[in-house]
């Protein structure tokens, strides 16, 4: 009985620090395995000794009332999940730089300057690595674009209604930017 006790108090007091990190940190997502442990951490605010070991960048891609998501390969870090373009940003480089040069390896889509804006920054602590995200926005309806899409990382793409991209297998942080990004604009949604 002791026992269970002492586990009650221990998922208790994470319970609590969770609930207080709410506010303090104005966490956007938390989850419970098994009500012992917060598994992922997503923020606007970087949680106490955040140590990123990579940035990443990510990009909803908008057309004709869609946005771009891709199937990566079975092979890669959470395979065959959906997810928006996007990746690692390399030593010495830019953000901007980053998105651009990610959407053109992964799609074969050059962005414009113009209608590509950088959205938010999200910090986020997985059970595998903590790292900041970069989130971008680019209307794509002013260019004409042909995909041609990189098979060493991903095996398809769709154009989806951020509600249709709701219904897939996405990638670990994919609801809660959905989430976010309908929350911050409200049009093609």
């Amino acid at each position: 009985m002791r026992g269970s006790l002492v586990q009650i108090q221990q998922v208790s007091i994470v319970l609590f620090k969770a609930i207080s990190s709410i506010f303090i940190q104005n966490i956007i997502t938390l989850r419970f395995d098994c009500l012992k442990e917060i598994d992922m951490y997503i923020s606007t605010f970087p949680p106490e000794n955040f140590l990123p070991a990579v940035e990443v960048v990510a990009c909803f891609c908008y057309w004709q009332e869609r946005f771009l998501f891709l199937l990566r390969q079975p092979n890669k870090l959470q395979g065959d999940t959906w997810c928006l373009p996007g990746g690692k940003v390399e030593q010495e480089e830019t953000l901007q730089k980053a998105i651009y040069r990610e959407v053109y390896e992964e799609v074969g889509i050059t962005l414009i300057e113009e209608h590509s804006f950088f959205w938010k920054s999200l910090f986020v602590r997985a059970p595998y690595m903590e790292y900041t995200l970069h989130l971008f926005h680019a209307d794509l309806n002013q260019k004409n674009f042909c995909i041609n899409l990189n098979l060493t990382e991903h095996s398809k793409y769709r154009w989806l209604s951020l509600s249709e991209a709701k219904k897939f297998p996405l990638i670990e942080t994919g609801q809660e930017l959905i989430a976010m990004f309908e929350k911050d604009f409200k049009k093609g949604c």
